[in-house]
């Protein structure tokens, strides 16, 4: 798209002798503004309507002559030309081909930024490499939803905040837009002080973490497909503490359950419940067996 050549036009048209239409100067002047601000939008659409609407006025006010036959044969080629259909960012256009964006959209800059707001309701406000999301940026999402932070190839990766409409925030890293490597996920104010600290891997909770629940209990160790899995020890808020193994969230293996009054209980589990014999050692050094 010759898009220099567009505005060059337009730069000749302001140049116009304007004594010759004193009594339409105020409505050349607005149309010219409004001309430009269709530029920004990149909608061929638009553009080319104001175009006919530009043209429609000039003809109107001038005699055709040789002042601006040139002017009004370059603004008829660019209307009938494919100068502003390249303009468009519709999915049938070469522009959109190289574009990596999904979905029906236009373009804008404001403040040096690129705006790219989707027919969907979708926005992304960021920086652009290579014809896609590159770098840091904002996506506002039409539901509600958020994220801020830094972007590869059009996926979300490296380091990035994402804000729910419910209220979570999960904030760390990402690959393949996804969430990958290390971050925190707060959930929303229902569960206040509930979260997750640790590793994830395509998306799920996976190798070591912290998970805090609202009522003071907690879960350090192994993660697995989103789950307590592997070894770990939880933490009861009365001061109770199981160190074994899980899965499923569950206790399941062989595992110690320390009571807070110091008793001490050794044995195996299985989805939660105890099984097999059980070794109970007080504090005063008693030991009792238990068949479970």
């Amino acid at each position: 798209m010759d898009e220099n050549r567009t505005k060059k036009v337009l730069q000749k048209l302001t140049k116009i002798n304007l004594s010759l239409m004193e009594q339409n100067i105020v409505d050349i002047i607005n149309q010219i503004i409004i001309l430009n601000e269709v530029m920004e939008t990149r909608n061929h659409g638009k553009i080319i309507n104001q175009l006919k609407i530009f043209k429609n006025m000039i003809d109107n006010i001038y005699k055709i002559n040789s002042s601006h036959t040139k002017i009004m044969k370059e603004i008829t080629d660019i209307m009938q030309g494919n100068d502003v259909k390249k303009m468009s960012l519709r999915r049938s256009t070469t522009f959109e081909k190289e574009l990596k964006f999904d979905g029906d959209f236009t373009i804008i800059k404001k403040d040096g930024k690129n705006i790219i707001k989707f027919k969907s309701g979708d926005e992304y406000e960021g920086e652009i490499k290579n014809n896609a999301y590159e770098g840091k940026g904002i996506y506002y999402y039409n539901g509600g939803d958020r994220y801020e932070g830094e972007y590869k190839n059009n996926k979300k990766e490296g380091k990035g905040k994402y804000f729910y409409k419910e209220g979570d925030i999960y904030e760390g890293e990402y690959k393949n837009d996804k969430r990958e490597g290390r971050g925190t996920y707060y959930y929303h104010d229902d569960n206040d002080g509930l979260k997750y600290e640790g590793e994830w891997k395509n998306g799920l909770k996976e190798g070591k973490g912290i998970f805090t629940l609202k009522n003071g209990d907690r879960y350090e160790g192994d993660f697995k497909n989103d789950n307590f899995e592997g070894r770990g020890i939880y933490y009861y808020n009365n001061g109770d503490r199981y160190e074994g193994e899980f899965k499923n969230d569950e206790y399941d293996g062989k595992g110690i359950f320390y009571y807070s009054d110091g008793t001490r209980e050794m044995g195996n589990y299985d989805k939660g419940e105890a099984i097999g014999r059980h070794v109970k050692m007080y504090e005063n050094g008693e030991v009792e067996t238990i068949d479970c």
